[in-house]
């Protein structure tokens, strides 16, 4: 299926599924097509893919994205850490879920696991931001906006060496 296909109806069955709070988890499936495939595994770029269509399916049915829209915000996202556990082969059917797991005034941090059968094949660690224009907005502002008040939370250990890993990586790298 191409991506636009993809998008679309994910969109359309997003705005059709059960409204959920921006905090709760998000849960979508998708089929694997040849299109999505190389030989027979899935290809890495259709994971980005699958994982983008689980955050648009997160910021529909929470309204998130009615007030990115409203406000004319954008949340791109600013890295992405993916483990492959376990091959997806060709004709499978995943399960996505899609979940914030961390925010601060900065960043939002969204855990994705794909699923076959119940096994997670694969984990994506997401680091996001909200933006207008050049400004980098907080998170808090939005929740508020939906009703939502912010709980700050301490940073968790993964997310502390998530963002030392990728400090380490961009200092060695573009020096």
């Amino acid at each position: 299926m191409s991506n636009w296909l993809r998008f679309v109806s994910t969109f359309v069955k997003s705005l059709c599924r059960s409204k959920i709070s921006p905090l709760d988890e998000s849960v979508t499936t998708y089929r694997v097509w040849i299109t999505d495939a190389d030989i027979s595994l899935m290809n890495e770029s259709r994971y980005l893919t699958i994982f983008e269509m689980g955050r648009l399916d997160l910021m529909i049915r929470s309204r998130f994205i009615w007030q990115l829209i409203k406000k004319r915000y954008f949340a791109p996202v600013a890295s992405i850490s993916i483990q492959f556990l376990r091959p997806v082969k060709r004709f499978q059917k995943v399960t996505l879920k899609t979940k914030i797991c961390f925010w601060d005034e900065r960043h939002i941090y969204l855990a994705q696991r794909i699923f076959v059968n119940e096994k997670m094949t694969t984990f994506a660690l997401v680091r996001s931001l909200i933006k207008h224009g050049k400004e980098v907005l907080p998170l808090s502002a939005i929740l508020k906006d939906l009703g939502y008040q912010d709980t700050p939370l301490p940073k968790p250990e993964y997310i502390l060496a998530f963002e030392k890993s990728e400090s380490l990586a961009r200092d060695n790298f573009t020096a």
